[in-house]
């Protein structure tokens, strides 16, 4: 007990930022399966972290969403929210570091499965249609803050 005690008080070295973190080991590799999600035919991926399974993706070829994203300014957005972070973000968490996404090159993520304690995220409904410029127009009362304000950091 005393040993617990002693080892609770020595101080613990800083939680690194996320500039500092070392990027898991990640490798996906096809999984030869073919499911249906809402409609659109999906080809599996497992997604493996430090050479362990992390997680399952289903990728739909028909869903052309992600060739409207720039990958430069994803990019950058990805920086910008990595120095924002007050620590080390687990693999996956972050849009653009998530190697899932270089699989968006050949569809959208229809269906994925999350290793650690199982959470399964899954499309219902993908349509493509026009949007209004009123869809982007900020709400009322919007005002705005740094990105590191809005998560936790400095």
């Amino acid at each position: 007990m005393m040993k617990q005690a002693q080892a609770a008080q020595r101080p613990q070295p800083p939680a690194l930022r996320p500039e500092e973190c070392a990027p898991d080991k990640a490798e996906v590799k096809r999984t030869g399966k073919n499911i249906s999600v809402a409609g659109y035919d999906a080809t599996g991926y497992e997604v493996f972290a430090n050479g362990k399974p992390d997680s399952e993706v289903w990728i739909a070829p028909a869903i052309t969403a992600v060739r409207e994203i720039d990958p430069q300014k994803l990019e950058r957005l990805v920086k910008e929210m990595l120095k924002a972070l007050p620590q080390c973000p687990p693999r996956g968490q972050l849009l653009g570091a998530d190697p899932v996404w270089k699989l968006m090159k050949d569809g959208y993520p229809v269906r994925s499965i999350e290793k650690a304690g199982g959470t399964v995220t899954e499309v219902v409904k993908a349509e493509s249609r026009s949007l209004g410029a009123a869809e982007f127009q900020a709400p009322a009362g919007f005002a705005r803050k740094p990105l590191s304000e809005l998560m936790g950091g400095k």
